[in-house]
């Protein structure tokens, strides 16, 4: 599509390369607003890191369990092909809480 379009409010702030051609939310030197599995994965990682910490004697399944739990439904509701288990969610994951 038209990347013109894009909503971009929703990025993630990161590095960019700068011996590379600018990206089109790359207007800062060194930065640029991404997304995708490459910016998500690093993400689950610090949520999962953050329960562990709180959580110590959490299993790695039960890390998993609790992200997926307490992620923000999107697409249709449960878990599905585009979206997954939803999108990770720290507080929720922490609190318990679902949102």
């Amino acid at each position: 599509g038209d990347l013109n379009l894009r909503d971009l409010h929703y990025h993630t702030f990161s590095t960019y390369p700068t011996n590379i051609e600018p990206y089109i939310t790359s207007n800062l030197r060194g930065y640029a607003l991404l997304q995708g599995t490459s910016m998500a994965s690093p993400k689950v990682a610090g949520i999962a890191g953050v329960i562990k910490a709180h959580n110590p004697g959490l299993t790695p399944a039960q890390v998993t369990a609790l992200i997926q739990q307490t992620a923000v439904d999107l697409g249709k509701p449960g878990t599905d092909a585009l979206f997954g288990a939803g999108e990770a969610n720290s507080y929720t994951a922490l609190t318990g809480m679902k949102k």
